[in-house]
């Protein structure tokens, strides 16, 4: 009976759901005892309020907060030069803690925190392409004058997306973050649908007649 109390307690205390919880804990201790005398919801150093995330109901909330706290910690830019530096273990428990809870989530990998994001230029193209059955791009043209790809009407009413930090440009927070003008949206769909209502071929296929 003895060995079969110490097998399930065992196994409880091995679950990622606890060691979840350990690992949120450890880190929220170091945002009490290091960060909350700058962030709390009178302070609100750099627009920051930490103190939501201590009374959260689960480990898993306040993900786009936590993501912004792992990489300030992580690259050593909080606590700020006038404050002494988080020792290496403390460090260790931010990063854990997201790791645990938004990296490997109930203890399996997954893609992390991605925010929600609008279609890049060449998404769009390709989205109007296929919806309306339609060509938008450009044909291959090769002359003297000439050669290669020429830019498509939607290249030019839809300004190039920036690269992230990832190196592409779909990356999900670049695009999150840097907004494109609703009016260009707009542009880009009314030149699909002239060219969707002056192509017959187009109409049949989507509408049947």
């Amino acid at each position: 009976m003895r060995t079969g109390i110490w097998l399930v307690t065992a196994i409880l205390l091995s679950s990622p759901q606890l060691a979840e919880a350990n690992d949120f804990t450890a880190a929220t201790t170091v945002l009490k005892t290091r960060c909350l005398h700058c962030h709390d919801a009178e302070q609100r150093s750099g627009d920051v309020d930490l103190s939501g995330l201590l009374q959260a109901n689960s480990a898993q909330d306040g993900s786009d907060l936590w993501t912004r706290i792992e990489r300030v910690v992580t690259r050593g830019q909080m606590p700020p030069a006038t404050e002494p530096p988080l020792p290496a273990d403390e460090k260790a428990q931010v990063r854990q803690h997201y790791r645990s809870a938004f990296i490997l989530r109930d203890g399996h990998e997954h893609i992390g925190v991605t925010p929600l994001r609008r279609l890049t230029r060449y998404e769009l193209e390709n989205t109007l392409e296929d919806l309306l059955q339609v060509q938008l791009k450009q044909p291959y043209a090769f002359s003297s004058q000439s050669a290669g790809l020429q830019p498509s009407t939607i290249e030019q009413l839809y300004p190039a997306d920036p690269l992230g930090a990832s190196g592409f440009d779909n990356d999900a927070e670049q695009l999150h973050n840097v907004k494109v003008s609703l009016v260009k949206y707009i542009a880009c769909v009314d030149f699909a649908l002239r060219m969707f209502d002056q192509n017959p071929q187009a109409r049949t296929a989507l509408l049947g007649f």
